[in-house]
């Protein structure tokens, strides 16, 4: 079985929905390869919920990942604005990745909340990285800190992004960049649900890493018997599970990076569980729930005020406004206190 899932340079109540990626033009794959349909679409009720309008319209969901290929079938009619701050050459298996997330959105056909508007923020990871080359190397030249996930977290925000959605998987150490975490706070005061991979090193989540921070929804996967799946990571520092295969149908790049190719079956990640969160909290904002924020764990309508001046090991730390102490969430499950810094 393949694990799908993308990782990212070191800058960088459980609800369990077991019902259960060539940027341009050219639309190198054909309508008669089109994915129709999923695994997990019929038994989600997802056909249900459109029916009573519930489709995404008038949401806006980020998607910080590679660049969506939207000439692909599964895309056809969808509205997909992707902004890059970058000129870079993104890998084929990254493009690939990104297109099947949106298509999990948003798709007429499977996708969750087919009439939302998709923000598409390209962001670099290792393997997008030429052979022989750092990721410093790849990235000179891009304006400051205008790949760094909390500058397009922010960018997100700017643009009225009403779910955020990231697939980086652990992000080892990124709980350290006050960029990320300055967007983490300012996320969480306006009430926009950020939802991350939790991984699929089959291990505890770090958590010094983006999937372990408190205030993201860090999300599993259980596979189709509804039992965590084999890859998975898990552990207190995860917020959820959602289905994330196998089985699944993705669409994959062929010998010259095009997104021809479709592969059926033995196919998850953690990846793919991160947007079925995502679409389904869209669904929830077109339902009537203005502030679904409020509702997780993890989340704080209002900037905490419990004092401390101890930092505790490894959570996430983050900056209140406009007060100029540091705060961060314990590392607990349900989340119980949060401490501030004076």
């Amino acid at each position: 079985m393949s694990a799908i899932g993308r990782t990212t340079p070191a800058l960088v109540g459980a609800i369990t929905l077991t019902a259960a990626l060539i940027l341009g033009p050219t639309p190198w794959a054909l309508a008669d390869q089109t994915i129709t349909t999923q695994p997990y679409y019929a038994a989600s009720g997802i056909k249900a919920l459109h029916a009573q309008g519930l489709d995404g319209s008038g949401i806006k969901i980020a998607v910080i990942d590679g660049p969506v290929d939207t000439s692909v079938p599964e895309l056809l009619g969808v509205n997909v604005i992707t902004k890059s701050f970058c000129d870079l050459k993104y890998a084929p298996s990254g493009i690939a990745h990104a297109t099947n997330i949106a298509a999990i959105l948003a798709s007429p056909d499977y996708g969750w909340a087919p009439k939302a508007t998709i923000l598409n923020y390209t962001h670099p990871v290792d393997q997008d990285v030429p052979a022989g080359m750092t990721m410093s190397d790849y990235v000179n030249g891009c304006p400051m800190d205008s790949v760094d996930p909390g500058f397009l977290i922010n960018q997100a925000l700017n643009d009225g992004a009403n779910v955020i959605s990231m697939s980086f998987g652990m992000g080892t150490g990124m709980a350290e960049s006050s960029v990320i975490g300055n967007a983490l706070t300012r996320a969480m005061n306006l009430q926009v649900p950020v939802i991350a991979s939790a991984g699929n090193e089959s291990t505890t989540i770090d958590w010094s890493g983006l999937a372990g921070g408190s205030t993201i929804l860090s999300v599993g996967a259980v596979d189709g018997t509804g039992k965590k799946a084999a890859y998975s990571n898990y552990g207190t520092g995860m917020s959820l599970m959602a289905y994330g295969g196998p089985p699944l149908t993705y669409r994959n790049p062929d010998s010259k990076g095009h997104l021809t190719v479709i592969t059926k079956g033995d196919t998850g990640g953690t990846s793919m569980a991160a947007p079925m969160v995502a679409g389904a909290l869209a669904l929830a904002y077109r339902n009537g729930l203005t502030q679904p924020a409020t509702s997780w764990n993890g989340y704080y309508s209002t900037p905490p005020t419990v004092p401390q001046t101890t930092k505790p090991p490894g959570p996430l730390r983050w900056a209140t406004a406009p007060s100029t102490r540091n705060c961060w969430l314990t590392p607990t499950h349900p989340v119980t206190a949060p401490r501030c810094q004076t």
